[in-house]
């Protein structure tokens, strides 16, 4: 299923506590994973076909060193921004 757009609420990304809360750069990772993940499968998931897409290469993918990835992304989860399923799956 092609899915060309996503909704994006403005207001709601200017005022998220918890994203207002990371650094900038750790804000630009979410916009690039939630565009990522808009194409996930299942939809909305870091994954495809249901399995994660792992660290290693989502960095690359999204143009970012695997460190300064890892390092984002975890400021991201210590700030409540992103969610993970039971098994650990990223999801928006």
């Amino acid at each position: 299923m092609e899915r060309p757009w996503f909704p994006f609420y403005t207001r709601d990304w200017r005022s998220d506590l918890a994203l207002r809360s990371v650094p900038p750069a750790a804000r630009g990772l979410w916009i690039d994973l939630m565009s990522l993940m808009h194409e996930g499968d299942p939809y909305g998931h870091l994954a495809t076909q249901g399995k994660p897409i792992p660290n290693e290469t989502a960095a690359p993918l999204l143009g970012y060193p695997l460190p300064i990835y890892t390092e984002l992304l975890t400021t991201l989860e210590t700030a409540g921004v992103c969610s993970r399923t039971a098994t650990g799956l990223l999801y928006s």
